[in-house]
């Protein structure tokens, strides 16, 4: 299945809002979660120093998940636990995350001390409202994606956006595209692999591909185009992915089955070591852009 939208997104961007503004946090790029955490009464720790008497539920977790946990809320200890050791930008998205399960109203009454105590279809939709809530907060609950619906549709938008923000460029590209006032969809594609009976394929990560509400209004939904979840080498797009390292790549024309027919969309692509996306987006008068050289982090290369 393709990402969905999480429900209740204008309420979860109106709570964030009130996250900043109990914060202080004025017109600014770069949130400061320090304040933030303050404001929604939280202090950070670093994960691992836990002291002589850390919360049971972290003792679980750790005991279950070693160094696989990121980052863990602790609602009696008024505390969020984040692993020193994280990239910038990814301790930042896991501060915001943690501070959305203590801001979600719903969510701090039923959350208790320990995630795993959660139905498992509650607990995941507590994760993706968190998920979405970080972004909000990332971004200034709507904020980049103003700025960015005003400039010329394209991948360098959200490239030279992810570090003025503190975000990383896949958080980027997805709340780019997934809270465009545009029709665009954003495709995650993974290593090339050839172990099929029918020849080499690029996988999409399904759960990772979203879509703005345009787009699904006007397009219908990604299973449409992408009906097997892989690119074919039959595909345009498959030819440039296969080959793109680190750094912007080629920028495509690309027919695409849709509920309209075949639409012809734009096809940005980029690679950030991880993994390969491709921007979709139809062009206007406004389009013709130089292409930008980026390094896996988004930066400008000169």
């Amino acid at each position: 299945m393709y990402a969905e939208p999480v429900e209740g997104a204008d309420e979860i961007r109106q709570l964030a809002r009130g996250a900043l503004t109990a914060a202080g946090v004025g017109d600014i790029d770069r949130v400061p979660l320090e304040q933030v955490t303050a404001a929604v009464d939280l202090h950070q720790r670093d994960l691992f120093a836990l002291g002589d008497n850390p919360p049971p539920a972290l003792r679980r977790a750790m005991k279950l998940l070693s160094s696989k946990v990121l980052g863990i809320l602790a609602v009696k200890q008024k505390a969020i636990y984040v692993d020193p050791d994280l990239e910038e930008s990814r301790k930042r998205f896991t501060i915001a995350h943690e501070i959305g399960h203590k801001a979600l109203p719903w969510q701090e009454g039923s959350f208790a001390d320990d995630k795993h105590t959660l139905a498992p279809a509650t607990k995941k939709a507590f994760e993706r409202e968190a998920n979405a809530f970080g972004g909000e907060l990332l971004f200034g609950a709507g904020r980049f994606n103003d700025q960015a619906d005003d400039e010329a549709p394209g991948i360098e938008v959200p490239l030279a956006a992810a570090s003025r923000y503190g975000a990383s460029v896949a958080a980027t590209l997805r709340q780019y595209v997934e809270y465009s006032r545009r029709p665009m969809a954003l495709l995650a594609v993974g290593v090339l692999t050839d172990r099929t009976v029918n020849g080499p394929r690029l996988p999409l990560f399904r759960g990772l591909c979203v879509v703005s509400d345009r787009f699904a209004e006007r397009y219908g939904p990604l299973e449409g185009a992408f009906p097997t979840g892989r690119l074919a080498p039959s595909s345009p797009l498959f030819h440039v992915l296969e080959k793109l390292t680190v750094s912007v790549g080629e920028s495509i024309e690309v027919p695409l089955e849709t509920r309209r027919g075949l639409v012809t969309f734009r096809a940005d692509t980029f690679c950030n070591t991880y993994q390969r996306f491709v921007l979709l987006y139809r062009r206007t008068r406004l389009s013709g852009r130089q292409t930008l050289l980026v390094d896996a982090n988004g930066k400008p290369l000169r």
